[in-house]
């Protein structure tokens, strides 16, 4: 009987491979078509912006139309089956769907911008900096939601929750945590979430070093790890935060954006941590471990050498901030030379409201005498008092030979203790930091019971305006930058101009018999031109500064959210505007006989010598000059949106939910005041 079964299937006839192809093509076709009815099927219930579908199908209406599809494709199955063609498997996995569909919501939202939207007619003046702002809030959300499927298997909040079970008695709190922030979509904890769940899943102390540039950190580290790893420089050095950890054998590890991770000696350092060797972080640095066999680093202690406050890297003082609720304590360095600084004061504060906790040093003391050290370390403490409201012991310390005394007891006496300590001061820290993302969650929740139809009028005209102040200072970002590209393109063009006002000065200078050389008078006219070229750039970026602090600044009001000025911190970052290179400029021009020449013939026969003699020198210098005004002004401008960012992002979300609230059952709002009860229960 087998051999006869055998002998029929042999014997039945079959499609060619261009019928199977065709047959095959339309059950995909129709298959995709009955997805799309379960998709309109499934528009009742959707959170859609824009609905396509009045809901005028009754819940049964709707089980019979999903039991007749199964039906239909269980029919198709058959059909295949009875022809011999297998249904095939899918050759696109989810994730790379899901991120080719991201691509074109990208080309969607770009095709709004103001530019685009010209091709349609004017667009209004003041709809400009908004239609912006709203394109890259929007670009901003996509690209999280890209960076968090690229992350690939293995790293979903829940897979890192389960790696965990049994490993810390805080594995519970966090499963709770992590259904509330699902349940309820509160995306903007995801982050946060997932530091705490690293943390744990790799038990360390992590030490990290803050402070304005050239303040000494890599100094102090290097010291602390006997070895010379960091480079030192007067300029911003540090672009990405360094961790340093105990290895058997000295290596260091680079995670690049594309992710790839490669490996290097430690010579090779400066190439990824340095302003000089990558500019802007231009080779795509986004972690740096660095190994080394310090017996400072024994027991899971790492130290983090972090962006210097005000550091022109394109990852800079932003990269800082961002870094600021990993650690488990924060070292803050306040620069002898330069005392206590409003950036100083923000971190630590910053670093109390992220559950870490501070210790102030004053660093490089040996440039003070005994006397002036004990003024500096009361100055800074009292001011401490006042800003803060905190009582911080300030100790000194120094690299200096005959002073490295200060660094070693202060480490004897403050990180030492650590040690012991060390895996439950770990997990003191990561309670502090879950207790900071539970109370910010609840406030988040809150809202949820909050209508917008129960918030008075005031109220929520007070939360539209603080809306469209976002909106509006975000797409001031990209316009500003346009317009200042444009301006610097333009400074490449100057060296005619700069030939007629170095001529002016000179005969200006020559007529009035001054000391001064022919050439300083004629570098410096040059300068001048560049200089006025540069500071209309400038006070734009500075106008920009302003309105985004304000926004931030107007939107925490609105939303009774208590934070302190950050007006100096966003114009804290324009700053070393770079100057035009002159060197190349070494002609000494002579004057002519000018008892033989009126005023305005002197200046034509000076300009034709400069004309002839540096004009070309002027030329090159003012086109590099550009392409290093072009650098800054992309640097400076990434540096405010990263701050921007990181103050805004959390307020848009807030923002969001009380103005544009989903409808919730009475149901979920008992579930919404039970997660609330839940995060604030001790």
């Amino acid at each position: 009987m087998n051999a006869g079964s055998d002998v029929t299937l042999a014997l039945r006839p079959t499609l060619n491979d261009s019928q199977i192809s065709h047959v095959v093509s339309n059950f995909r076709h129709t298959d995709k078509l009955l997805s799309e009815i379960e998709g309109i099927l499934s528009a009742a219930s959707s959170k859609a912006a824009f609905p396509k579908f009045i809901p005028d199908i009754t819940p049964a209406q709707s089980r019979t139309v999903e039991a007749y599809l199964a039906r239909v494709r269980t029919h198709m199955l058959r059909v295949l089956d009875s022809v011999g063609v297998p249904p095939g498997r899918p050759d696109i996995g989810m994730i790379r769907a899901i991120r080719v569909h991201l691509t074109f919501v990208r080309i969607a939202i770009e095709e709004c911008t103001p530019d685009h939207l010209r091709g349609y007619g004017e667009v209004p003046d003041g709809l400009v900096p908004e239609l912006e702002g709203l394109s890259a809030e929007l670009e901003g959300v996509v690209s999280a939601l890209d960076s968090v499927l690229a992350q690939g298997p293995g790293c979903d909040l829940k897979d890192q929750l389960a790696r965990l079970s049994n490993t810390s008695t805080e594995t519970d709190s966090l499963k709770r945590i992590e259904e509330i922030v699902t349940r309820w979509g509160l995306v903007e904890f995801r982050a946060p979430l997932k530091a705490i769940l690293e943390r744990l899943a790799s038990p360390r102390f992590e030490i990290a070093l803050f402070g304005q540039v050239s303040c000494g950190k890599s100094s102090l580290l290097n010291h602390i790890i006997g070895q010379e790893l960091l480079p030192i420089g007067v300029n911003p050095v540090t672009t990405v935060p360094t961790r340093v950890v105990y290895a058997a054998a000295p290596e260091i590890t680079v995670w690049f954006v594309d992710r790839q991770v490669k490996k290097f000696v430690p010579a090779d350092l400066p190439e990824f941590v340095t302003e000089e060797r990558n500019p802007g972080n231009a080779k795509g640095v986004v972690r740096i471990v660095a190994g080394v066999p310090a017996y400072r680093l024994r027991d899971g202690v790492v130290f983090v050498d972090t962006p210097g406050l005000g550091s022109l890297a394109a990852s800079g003082a932003a990269e800082t901030k961002a870094y600021l609720p990993q650690c488990d304590l924060g070292v803050v360095l306040i620069n002898s030379s330069a005392t206590l600084g409003p950036e100083d004061v923000a971190t630590i504060q910053a670093l109390y409201q992220a559950g870490v906790q501070p210790a102030v040093v004053l660093s490089k003391a040996d440039l003070l005498t005994p006397q002036d050290r004990l003024k500096a370390l009361d100055y800074i403490e009292r001011k401490l008092r006042q800003d803060l409201g905190t009582n911080l012991q300030v100790s000194p310390v120094s690299v200096v030979r005959g002073d490295q005394a200060l660094l070693d007891q202060w480490f004897k006496q403050q990180i030492v203790p650590l040690y012991g300590w060390q895996q439950t001061l770990a997990l003191d820290s990561i309670r502090r930091k879950i207790g900071v993302l539970r109370e910010a969650m609840a406030r988040a929740l809150e809202i949820k019971l909050r209508p917008r139809a129960d918030l008075p009028s005031n109220r929520l005209k007070a939360l539209e305006t603080a809306d469209q102040q976002l909106r509006a200072a975000a797409g001031r970002l990209a316009s500003v930058e346009k317009d200042a590209i444009h301006a610097s393109q333009s400074i490449r063009d100057l060296a005619p101009d700069a030939m007629t006002w170095a001529a002016r000065r000179l005969v200006d200078a020559w007529r009035g018999g001054g000391e001064t050389s022919s050439r300083e008078i004629l570098r410096e006219a040059v300068a001048e031109v560049a200089r006025n070229a540069t500071g209309e750039i400038v006070a734009e970026m500075v106008k920009l500064a302003v309105e985004l602090s304000t926004a931030v600044t107007e939107t925490a009001r609105a939303l009774d959210v208590s934070m302190p000025s950050v007006d100096g911190e966003f114009r804290d970052g324009i700053r070393d505007l770079p100057q035009i290179d002159l060197t190349q400029i070494k002609f000494d021009p002579t004057p002519p006989f000018l008892a033989c020449f009126g005023e305005r013939a002197a200046i034509c026969r000076t300009k034709r010598q400069l004309r002839k003699n540096i004009e070309d020198a002027a030329s090159v210098a003012f086109t590099s000059h550009s392409r290093a005004l072009q650098t800054w002004i992309r640097t400076v401008l990434s540096q405010l949106k990263s701050k921007f960012d990181l103050s805004s992002d959390g307020y848009r979300a807030q923002l969001a939910r009380m103005l544009n609230p989903l409808p919730e059952s009475t149901e979920d709002l008992g579930g919404v005041e039970s997660d609330i009860a839940w995060l604030r229960r001790e």
